[in-house]
């Protein structure tokens, strides 16, 4: 059905990891309508988890990255229109995929977040965090955040909160740290992180770009982040 259904669009709009495979064996005439969206790097992801996760993780991460940046390599040589999030991504997975002339096909598209009308005030001793605890990035980012970074900055300012806001599992060991609370997913992030002197964005892997720094400078928040975030 998906095949036959194809032919009736001008265009056809697919997520690389998750659906490329189902084009693969296109004709190159009927691939020149799929838009293939790789979204970021994932191996890039992959790569640079490894020196900060267990060595059984660390281990499976190294042996995923390798086959994700093969089959990345792959959707690059097989289909002609290819959009992926920023420069670095674009560079990262050209430069896996070996002697690729034509780059220029691979398009950057970027992306923003609305600006409110009125930006939020920065008046309360509050910090925080924003995005899915499900997502191994953040997880490491808090994890890191909680136990190494966060004690240091209460002992100099003991009346700081740090509000954590997004869904997904929260570990019992950041429960346990000091003057947090975590929100869970909320409706509106503005409403929940008003008054926040700044968003703390302690990445340190990921692909893309960080949709949290993008929408805390659209709320006209300070963003105090790490190289990778600063990227």
């Amino acid at each position: 059905v998906l095949f036959r259904s194809v032919d009736d669009y001008d265009a056809v709009y697919v997520h690389e990891i998750r659906m490329t495979e189902f084009f693969i064996r296109y004709s190159d005439d009927r691939k020149k309508k799929v838009l293939v969206d790789f979204n970021d790097a994932i191996s890039m992801n992959y790569r640079d988890s490894v020196g900060k996760l267990s060595l059984l993780k660390r281990m499976f991460y190294r042996w995923e990255g390798e086959r994700v940046a093969r089959y990345e390599a792959r959707i690059l040589r097989s289909f002609p229109n290819l959009a992926v999030i920023s420069d670095a991504d674009r560079s990262y997975i050209a430069s896996n995929a070996g002697d690729v002339k034509d780059v220029a096909r691979f398009d950057v598209i970027g992306f923003g977040a609305p600006v409110p009308a009125v930006v939020a005030s920065c008046d309360r001793e509050r910090l925080f965090f924003m995005g899915s605890l499900d997502y191994e990035p953040n997880r490491d980012a808090l994890a890191h955040f909680l136990s190494e970074i966060w004690p240091r900055v209460l002992s100099a300012n003991p009346g700081l909160e740090f509000l954590v806001v997004g869904g997904g599992r929260v570990p019992a060991a950041f429960r346990a740290a000091p003057n947090t609370k975590f929100l869970g997913f909320v409706p509106d992030v503005l409403a929940a992180v008003s008054g926040c002197k700044a968003l703390v964005a302690p990445i340190r892997f990921a692909g893309g770009t960080p949709t949290k720094i993008i929408e805390a400078m659209g709320y006209g928040i300070p963003v105090i982040t790490t190289p990778v975030g600063a990227a």
